[in-house]
């Protein structure tokens, strides 16, 4: 691997984890009320007991790590659907995932009466896993 190579991905690779520490500490600070990035990284640090210090830590860090996670988990997703088929555009739309998993919510609707949420989620997991097949 040629050393020009190797220093643009170390420095896309740094800006890439620089934007995602900066995504986070937005994320931390914008919500209903604006919480200032000192505040934050107090609440974060020292733990404090004003009001914001409890908005931060018992409501946007936890919104903050499942974004994350949720981010990850759709991008290995991607990434295997992709290495599966080695496809490099291969997406759920272009395969049909999406249509089975919305016959299987039409289908739940239609023939079962399912009218919550919970019901969706396992049909669509149902019809997108058959779609898939």
């Amino acid at each position: 691997m040629p050393a020009a190579f190797r220093s643009r991905r170390v420095l896309a690779t740094s800006a890439a984890v620089v934007a995602l520490l900066l995504a986070v500490l937005l994320s931390l600070a914008v919500g209903a009320r604006p919480i200032a990035p000192s505040t934050v990284f107090d609440a974060l640090l020292h733990g404090g007991t004003s009001p914001d210090a409890e908005v931060v830590r018992q409501l946007r860090v936890p919104r903050t790590l499942i974004g994350l996670m949720v981010g990850a988990a759709l991008a290995l997703a991607g990434t295997a659907l992709q290495g599966i088929t080695r496809n490099p555009i291969a997406d759920p739309g272009i395969l049909g995932i999406s249509q089975g998993s919305s016959v299987g919510v039409v289908l739940a609707i239609a023939f079962f009466g399912v009218h919550s949420l919970t019901g969706y989620v396992w049909f669509a997991f149902a019809g997108a896993a058959l779609a898939a097949v």
